[in-house]
């Protein structure tokens, strides 16, 4: 088990890290995407789950209720680790869903960078410069 230590103040951390997610991953059976070596894919007959990865948050999906959870059980047995339940904002952007469709909204991410910025209290324009403005 990885301490606290190795994880934030070595150097070589995430490499390690990142090296021991990749092995649990693929001894369960999960693949590596090439084309974005965050995600990776989990196939096995009509079950399906996937893992992406950002720093040290992991999303993870499926088709089958039961699947994600024993890849739960499976991966707090090798990583200490805290379920969130339902995802609800990643990377700044509210997820929201119902039964057909996932929604994503960045109004939150916007109105802090605004705030950030000084500019909360500006007032829209659909051109943000005069036209033909010499």
């Amino acid at each position: 088990m990885l301490t606290s230590k190795s994880l934030y103040r070595l150097r070589h951390a995430p490499l390690c890290w990142f090296a021991k997610l990749l092995t649990t991953l693929k001894k369960y059976g999960f693949h590596q995407s090439y084309s974005d070596y965050s995600l990776f894919a989990f196939l096995h007959q009509d079950i399906q789950l996937n893992v992406l990865v950002y720093a040290d948050d992991l999303i993870n999906s499926g088709s089958n209720h039961k699947a994600i959870v024993n890849f739960k059980c499976y991966f707090s047995k090798c990583f200490h680790m805290k379920d969130f339940g339902v995802l609800k904002y990643f990377l700044g952007a509210k997820v929201a869903k119902n039964s057909d469709e996932i929604f994503l909204c960045q109004q939150k991410y916007a109105l802090g960078i605004l705030l950030e910025a000084g500019l909360l209290g500006a007032k829209p324009a659909h051109v943000p410069l005069e036209q033909q403005h010499q």
